[in-house]
């Protein structure tokens, strides 16, 4: 949130913000005006040499989504509280969404609401619950945490800079 004058209250105002309805995306975009270009350079005209490795992730919304649809439906968060601060188990352990929040390829309130949604199927559907590893909630309640623990952070650098 830009420009707030105190930071009481900022956990309520971060709640409703994720709590918002996820807007469709637009059907079309404007166009820019007078805008020329003398054409794209290629990676081997700008001498750029590109490592591919196998396991380099690949952007995209799709990819994205993939992840999260992995992590939050397909029960990869399973274990997500004991795995996320371990070297060896973190790459398995994480969502591994970071990379797609920080360039806009999901919203960290799509992210932030299907996690909380399946968690509360798991708290209203008991059979779906019985289907499911024990302590998953705790995961996910653990990862909606990281989230606002990752907005807070964003929040204390644009209010205190320095």
């Amino acid at each position: 949130t830009k420009n707030l004058k105190t930071r009481d209250g900022w956990a309520k105002l971060w709640a409703k913000e994720m709590n918002r309805a996820i807007l469709p995306p637009p059907r079309d975009l404007c166009s820019c005006v007078n805008l020329t270009s003398d054409g794209l350079l290629w990676e081997e005209e700008l001498e750029i040499v590109r490592d591919r490795k196998p396991e380099a992730m690949a952007g995209g919304e799709s990819q994205a989504s993939d992840l999260l649809r992995t992590f939050v439906q397909e029960k990869r968060s399973v274990g997500y509280s004991k795995n996320v601060s371990s070297p060896n188990t973190a790459w398995t352990g994480c969502s591994r969404l970071s990379p797609y929040l920080t360039w806009g390829h999901i919203s960290l309130r799509t992210v932030f609401q299907k996690s909380a949604e399946t968690r509360k199927r798991l708290a209203t559907d008991p059979s779906y619950k019985r289907a499911c590893p024990a302590g998953w909630a705790r995961d996910l309640s653990s990862f909606e945490a990281r989230l606002r623990w990752r907005s807070h952070f964003m929040q204390k650098l644009e209010d205190e800079p320095e």
